[in-house]
């Protein structure tokens, strides 16, 4: 079963739980991308690589507790195209 699944909430606060954003996938996701964007709509992480992950950080200076919106886009080996976006708490 093909999957791609992104947790609601992270905590990069330094005690090893939860430190980093990123997709759960299943093994057939391929040519990946994934935005994260502030309340003001300004891009603060960017990859292309599925095992890539926000740890909070933008320009070097970590970021507030607050709601951030994430846009993925990915496609499977099938060639099936797919677009995901929603929400994430970044909490502290």
């Amino acid at each position: 079963e093909s999957y791609l699944d992104f947790p609601t909430a992270f905590s990069p606060n330094g005690d090893g739980v939860n430190e980093v954003f990123k997709a759960r996938y299943s093994y057939d996701v391929h040519k990946f991308s994934l935005r994260i964007y502030n309340r003001w709509g300004e891009l603060v992480f960017e990859t292309t690589d599925i095992n890539e992950g926000w740890n909070g950080l933008f320009r070097n200076t970590a970021q507030p507790l607050s709601v951030y919106v994430w846009v993925a886009n990915y496609s499977y080996l099938s060639g099936e195209r797919n677009t995901q976006s929603g929400n994430v708490t970044l909490m502290r």
